[in-house]
């Protein structure tokens, strides 16, 4: 049975839904639709664990776009972000239990070769390959990314962010050491590694970003994700300081209270399109297929590669 028979069958979402549709001048596929479902699905059920346990989230970044500007996903968008205050990630991350097969709640702590920073929920009768990381030995179904809320000074704090940034980097590299087809600019990168031990990079980023959660901040940030500029990701606390329901492919999810001033600092003039020509595949380098477990498609893809 296919992901998406699953979710049929289980009355998760409709049939219709799958239908391709032209939004925004953009033809959505079913292959596309069925990548939504698949990360709906998961939404929905990190929805109902958090509610269990009443834990705290908003959409966030282009999930909350989708939902401000689109009434669901960006049509050309491939993926679904959700930020949580730091106490509630601390306490989501360690319910594993809950998400059983074909579910994953993936850290470094339940896949020891995984060194992203925000926490995956991942579906592992999908296939979600980024092809740097294709020979990584971890869990690479579908994912949504969860990601923490910490208290941020802002005193020393682009210093920090950039650093936090590096060691993001370091841990990137590490990654990419099992590839055995990289580009001569990841050869590089590569060649420069320190060799440090990958967790301890990753407990360093989040001890850096947990810092000041003693005490309240006027500011707040994702800091464990420092991959855009400094300026964009540093955001009014007040504005996560309760949730609101809103409208998101067919169902409701929270998003923060002040969506409005979170959305212009990350995306200036929001509710502008982008050009026709830029609205494509979100993921550079990342293959999707909700059909085929990622086990069954990376033994096809590295034989291919050989």
């Amino acid at each position: 049975m296919t992901e998406k028979e699953r979710i049929i069958k289980e009355g998760r979402i409709p049939a219709k839904f799958f239908e391709e549709e032209v939004r925004c001048d953009f033809l959505v596929t079913e292959d596309r639709k069925k990548l939504w479902a698949v990360l709906l699905d998961m939404l929905l059920k990190i929805d109902n664990v958090c509610k269990k346990h009443q834990l705290t989230y908003f959409l966030e970044a282009g999930t909350l776009l989708g939902a401000i500007r689109h009434g669901g996903m960006i049509p050309w968008d491939d993926d679904i972000d959700i930020f949580m205050p730091r106490k509630d990630y601390n306490k989501f991350v360690q319910l594993s239990e809950e998400f059983p097969h074909p579910y994953f709640l993936q850290t470094p702590y339940t896949d020891p070769e995984y060194f992203y920073c925000p926490a995956r929920l991942r579906n592992s009768n999908t296939t979600g390959v980024v092809e740097t990381f294709a020979y990584q030995n971890f869990n690479h179904g579908i994912w949504l990314s969860i990601f923490p809320l910490d208290n941020w000074e802002t005193e020393g704090g682009e210093q920090r962010y950039e650093y936090i940034k590096d060691l993001i980097k370091e841990n990137s590299t590490y990654m990419r050491l099992t590839n055995p087809h990289l580009s001569e600019k990841d050869k590089i990168r590569v060649k420069n590694y320190s060799g440090r031990n990958p967790l301890e990079v990753y407990e360093e980023i989040q001890q850096i970003a947990q810092q000041f959660n003693a005490k309240p901040t006027e500011f707040i940030a994702a800091a464990v994700s420092a991959v855009i500029s400094y300026r964009r990701k540093i955001w009014y606390a007040e504005d996560f300081s309760s949730a609101i329901e809103w409208d998101f492919e067919g169902f409701k999810f929270p998003i923060p209270v002040g969506y409005d001033r979170f959305l212009k600092t990350m995306y200036g003039d929001y509710m502008q399109l982008p050009p026709v020509e830029e609205r494509g595949h979100h993921h550079d380098g990342a293959i999707f297929n909700a059909d085929i477990p990622y086990k069954e498609f990376l033994e096809t893809y590295k034989k291919d590669r050989q």
